[in-house]
């Protein structure tokens, strides 16, 4: 079913912090894009940014959602509806926040916030973006990348946003050596590096055999780092996994246990000349 068919569907029971933290993510990318709603994959969106360097996969997990009607594909217009969601409080009187229910039907998107402890409620309908009208979703490679490095992301975006506001052009570089992963970097002025000391470990998360003791990685614009991280750090996750190989995109890999978030950022290196 898509959203240009007349029949209404199921509403999806969510709750503030749990979709606005999940929106912070493809708001890194795109403008619109098409949010998928399944009983059995809960709420999907994979889009992509314009010049096609950085793509996403990201979703609610379905346990972590009720929702019980057909899959369908709604055209958001992002900011949108942020703007509506936005009245529903995050971690207000419970962990979850403010509950919201999705109502989608035809071309619009039903938007109920319901404020706890607050005579407050708001119902409003967001006019959907035609799917046909929206570019095609990309289909993420599944690459095998031999090492991967479980980092804290605000250390990781700060390291980024530091080399990021020295130049505009500024560009960082992931690799590993002898259990160690590395940032450097490199601009106009200069370059340096960050150390994250015996965290690189294999795609197993074992110690790093022989063949992969010393990955020496790629380079990638920090613009587009940066805003990933931006994005990762919003939706408040638990764990990010940096996955590295030499020559290849870096994926960074998270998950917010508490609102069942989970995806994937993947972003293309720097074409060297």
């Amino acid at each position: 079913m898509t959203q240009d068919e007349p029949t209404a569907v199921e509403p999806v029971e969510t709750s503030g912090d749990q979709l606005r933290s999940f929106l912070e993510l493809p708001s890194a990318l795109a403008d619109e894009y098409k949010m998928h709603i399944s009983p059995d994959d809960g709420i999907r969106v994979r889009t992509v940014d314009p010049p096609n360097v950085v793509m996403c996969d990201v979703r609610i997990l379905p346990d972590a959602v009720e929702y019980s009607g057909d899959e369908t594909v709604v055209g958001i217009p992002h900011k949108n509806l942020k703007r509506q969601v936005g009245f529903a409080r995050k971690g207000y009187a419970d962990e979850t926040g403010d509950p919201v229910t999705l109502r989608p039907e035809g071309r619009e998107l039903g938007i109920e916030v319901d404020r706890i402890d607050s005579p407050v409620t708001s119902d409003g309908t967001l006019y959907t973006v035609d799917t046909d009208a929206i570019r095609e979703e990309p289909n993420i490679p599944e690459l095998d990348l031999p090492v991967v490095a479980k980092v804290d992301v605000k250390d990781l975006k700060e390291i980024a946003e530091r080399v990021d506001g020295t130049q505009k052009i500024a560009h960082i570089h992931f690799s590993a050596s002898e259990g160690d992963f590395i940032a450097s970097y490199e601009t106009a002025d200069g370059g340096g590096e960050y150390v994250f000391e015996g965290l690189a470990m294999d795609s197993e998360g074992g110690e790093l055999g022989s063949e992969a003791e010393t990955i020496d990685g790629s380079l990638y614009s920090t613009d587009y780092i940066v805003r990933c991280l931006k994005a990762i750090d919003a939706a408040k996750v638990d764990t990010v996994k940096v996955h590295i190989g030499n020559e290849f995109p870096v994926r960074f890999q998270f998950q917010n246990s508490r609102l069942g978030i989970e995806g994937s950022f993947m972003v293309a290196p720097r074409v060297q000349q």
